[in-house]
């Protein structure tokens, strides 16, 4: 299905490699990877889905939702709510922490999948961001927009919940699972994932 490789372009000259980069980078695969498959040394990746992966689903509870921007509000909310159900049992210090965790991934989604809005934390340029389009099947792809910046929150969110809340894992995968978003993996990539080890991240 793949007709075009396309580069990610770092907004850095450093050659992507998650054992010589600080953890702002590997964020920053975790934000791309629902879109292709990364190639964490070279700076590329290779979509290998299909159209419909890059879209807002058309059945479930989103379809009933026509008018932009409520698909996209009504998904955020429905998030915050299951994510609630892990982070009300921890202590203040920890809820506030994993919130403000959750609130740069989200930003982030935005920042990605734009060509000049800025990272959440540096204020900066982001040290990776998706290209304007990819090519599947024949057809030309826009990847700045809201549909794939609400997607890659809810990718996101599936990628670090049994890591970060595993208590509220249960009711968000749930809830993503109910509003039938496309193709969607929980947990890390493995090679993103090999980042964590005290070899990758020393």
């Amino acid at each position: 299905r793949t007709t075009k490789k396309a580069q990610l372009a770092p907004h850095n000259e450093t050659k992507v490699n998650c054992k010589a980069e600080n953890m702002r980078l590997i964020f920053s695969y975790i934000l791309l990877q629902f879109i292709c498959v990364v190639d964490m040394v070279n700076g590329q990746c290779s979509t290998s889905q299909s159209v419909e992966n890059y879209r807002l689903p058309t059945t479930g509870p989103l379809a009933s939702i026509t008018s932009p921007p409520g698909p996209y509000i009504a998904g955020t909310v429905a998030g915050f709510e299951a994510w609630t159900e892990g982070l009300k049992l921890y202590e203040t210090p920890i809820t506030l922490r994993f919130t403000h965790l959750i609130d740069v991934l989200n930003w982030n989604c935005a920042a990605i999948y734009s060509q000049d809005w800025k990272d959440a934390i540096t204020k900066s340029n982001t040290l990776l961001h998706a290209p304007n389009d990819i090519i599947i099947d024949g057809i030309d792809i826009d990847l700045h927009n809201s549909d794939t910046r609400m997607l890659c929150m809810v990718n996101a969110w599936a990628t670090v919940v049994e890591d970060w809340v595993p208590e509220a894992a249960g009711p968000l995968l749930g809830l993503l699972k109910a509003f039938e978003y496309p193709d969607l993996q929980s947990g890390f990539d493995p090679e993103i994932d090999e980042c964590f080890s005290d070899e990758g991240t020393s």
